[in-house]
């Protein structure tokens, strides 16, 4: 008896997850007749959203105004792929990080569209379903842009991040830490290669130890777009680059550490369609490893000094010397 109780219940998980991928593939077969749209993404988007807050009972809400009126596709799929993985943090590797990642390099990111964003958001749905936590979003549907999209997935970032609390797991989420390593990750690498690329000489960051100062996170947020903005015009004079247009930042604006990390990863998707992924060099990693592995704390003003670097380094970039 128990054997065939055993084999009932095998049965049942494969036939469970055989109806989740059938579908998907149903799901995916429709959207193949008409192509997906940025509204398709923050329905899908907002109807994850709302499962969690159901599923755990979550009570902050996010009224931050958008970060670009203008985000592209390519923005969004960095975001998504973000959320993804932080949900595989929350739910013990839900979703197929190999699958992921696979994914994320098969994707051209300067043909990035709406259906790549989809179907990543589509592996959080599918654990959802397969938990029976997933509610269809059934109110009224209008038109979206990709910045929409990209609101809504702030907003479950954040709720993400009150998840993480309630179940006691530490994260870096929102916090100096997180972008700084966005920082030095992504944009340092960056802008060296550019500068490489330039022919400009340059001397390598040597994480220094003491933090600027008296910083708060909006004079970070400042100088990070001017990095960008230093960036953005070297691109546009050698090959027509359209920059991002940000939303302004004034000084009554109340600029998080998250709001930062959302900014890194816009920048981190438009580097990425300039000159590719790129990697610190050898040195530099053992150097920065080292640095952090001594913090205790990682403050706005490291960030800070960070970003002093790349700007006088994008200035000289600019200035072709």
């Amino acid at each position: 008896m128990k054997f065939h109780v055993s084999v009932f219940k095998c049965f049942y998980r494969i036939g469970a997850t055989a109806f989740i991928a059938f579908f998907l593939s149903v799901m995916y077969a429709e959207a193949a007749g008409q192509e997906i749209t940025p509204a398709d993404n923050w329905y899908l988007a907002k109807a994850i959203d709302d499962s969690l807050i159901r599923m755990y009972d979550l009570k902050e809400s996010f009224d931050k105004k958008l970060i670009s009126n203008a985000l592209r596709p390519r923005n969004v799929f960095e975001k998504a792929f973000d959320v993804a993985e932080k949900f595989n943090m929350l739910h013990n590797n839900a979703v197929d990080r190999n699958k992921l990642l696979e994914f994320a390099k098969v994707t051209d990111i300067n043909r990035t569209k709406p259906g790549d964003v989809y179907e990543v958001l589509s592996l959080i749905k599918a654990h959802l379903l397969e938990k029976g936590a997933f509610t269809e979003y059934t109110g009224e549907k209008i038109s979206k842009t990709p910045s929409d999209v990209f609101q809504m997935m702030r907003q479950i970032s954040l709720h993400y991040y009150e998840t993480a609390k309630k179940k006691g797991i530490v994260t870096n989420w929102a916090t100096p830490a997180q972008v700084y390593e966005a920082v030095a990750t992504t944009l340092l690498p960056a802008v060296q290669a550019i500068a490489d690329e330039a022919g400009i000489k340059y001397q390598d960051y040597l994480f220094p130890k003491q933090p600027v100062s008296g910083v708060v996170p909006r004079y970070t947020y400042k100088l990070f777009y001017h990095v960008y903005n230093n960036i953005s015009k070297y691109y546009m004079y050698k090959d027509n680059y359209e920059p991002v247009s940000f939303t302004e930042v004034n000084d009554c604006d109340d600029i998080s550490p998250a709001d930062m990390f959302d900014l890194a990863q816009i920048i981190a998707s438009e580097l990425k369609a300039n000159i590719g992924v790129k990697s610190l060099k050898s040195e530099t990693a053992a150097r920065y490893a080292a640095w952090k592995s001594s913090r205790e704390e990682i403050l706005p003003g490291h960030t800070f000094r960070l970003l002093q670097y790349n700007f006088i380094l994008s200035k000289s970039i600019l200035a072709g010397e």
